[in-house]
C-alpha cells in the first residue's frame, strides 16, 4: 500500500474541488450538483452532497483538511 495514500487522495480531492469552484462558483445549485455527479460524487440522498453544491454555488471555496 502506498504510505502516502491519504495525502495523495486529499491533494487530488482538493484539485477537483478547486476546478469545480473555478468553473461553477455563482452557478445555480442544480448546475453545481450535475458537475459534482460528473466528477464522480454521489448524491445518494446525502446532505453533504447538497451542502457542497450550495457552498460552491454561493462562492465558498471547499478546503480539504
Amino acid at each position: 500500500m502506498n504510505p502516502n495514500f491519504e495525502r495523495d487522495l486529499s491533494r487530488q480531492m482538493q484539485k477537483t474541488f478547486d476546478k469545480l469552484f473555478e468553473s461553477y462558483a455563482g452557478q445555480p445549485v442544480d448546475v453545481v450538483q450535475a458537475a459534482l455527479k460528473r466528477e464522480g460524487f454521489s448524491s445518494d440522498g446525502s446532505s453533504d452532497f447538497s451542502t457542497l453544491a450550495k457552498a460552491i454555488s454561493s462562492g465558498t471555496r471547499i478546503s480539504v483538511a
